[in-house]
């Protein structure tokens, strides 16, 4: 399991950090629910054979997006009742999800019982380790954390770029609030140096402090879905028996796409994508 969230660990990644890269490609679609059913069909087939479930990397269903979108206008041209039917069969899974708060690759999984508890007790130690980092960071960065995410609510009416707003307004403020930090520790001992340091730990630690909420997050996150994958047989199979159906759904269009008559519009990267 480790190996598959490392990059989710390593880049801190965030929900708005994905939602950012989402709306890099989101021009290509009619809207946001578009979009969304097209994402989750990429997420079936790109988590149709895993052990271990682990955060979709945007680089790894990139193309299936795009191939999906290409076959996905052909179809609804020739083929708009079975469309329509697949539609409503990947909402009512993506609904399902939503409602439980899961993701597609745990659902997907078996879930191991020796490697998911091995990465539970990684985590607990990296928590451990980075604990008293991570309070500095959190004492000396998070006032102005919630100023910045208070301006950008303010200054923004679409909740899609609230995040855009907040990295301009961290830009400002964070540095502000170092220099701040320091030149008060400065005066309150007398010391430049202490300031300096002060200065300098503020950025590092907020760091740790970032990495941690981020790791513990993972970790309750996952924690949470083994627990109900693992103890709720019906959820479990409600939930696969949905799956199933929404990838057969996706697969047979897929299928007529494949087959369409020579000479259509369109190409077969629908099929080499899918074959990811």
């Amino acid at each position: 399991m480790e190996a598959r969230v490392r990059g989710k660990l390593t880049e801190a990644p965030t929900e708005e950090r994905d939602k950012e890269s989402r709306r890099g490609i989101l021009s290509n679609y009619d809207s946001w629910e578009e979009a969304r059913r097209l994402a989750r069909a990429a997420e079936l087939f790109a988590n149709r054979d895993i052990d271990l479930p682990g955060a979709d990397d945007l680089a790894e269903t990139f193309p299936l997006h795009f191939a999906l979108l290409e076959g996905h206008e052909w179809l609804e041209e020739h083929h708009p009742e079975e469309i329509a039917a697949a539609t409503r069969t990947v909402e009512s899974y993506d609904r399902l999800l939503q409602a439980l708060r899961l993701r597609d690759d745990q659902v997907a999984a078996d879930y191991p019982l020796s490697p998911a508890l091995g990465f539970v007790a990684r985590s607990l130690l990296f928590l451990f380790i980075q604990l008293p980092l991570a309070l500095v960071g959190t004492l000396l960065n998070w006032p102005t954390y919630r100023l910045v995410g208070a301006v950008a609510q303010r200054l923004v009416t679409e909740a899609d770029t609230v995040s855009t707003y907040k990295l301009f307004a961290g830009f400002f403020f964070f540095p502000l609030t170092w220099l701040a930090e320091g030149a008060a520790v400065t005066w309150a001992t007398g010391h430049l140096w202490t300031g300096l340091v002060t200065a300098v730990l503020a950025p590092l630690t907020g760091r740790s402090a970032l990495y941690f909420a981020e790791r513990a997050s993972l970790l309750g996150h996952e924690a949470r879905a083994f627990w109900l994958l693992k103890t709720r047989d019906r959820v479990r199979e409600t939930l696969r028996r949905r799956r199933g159906r929404a990838l057969a759904a996706v697969e047979g269009l897929v299928g007529l796409y494949a087959a369409r008559p020579l000479g259509s519009q369109g190409s077969d990267s629908i099929g080499s994508a899918s074959a990811l």
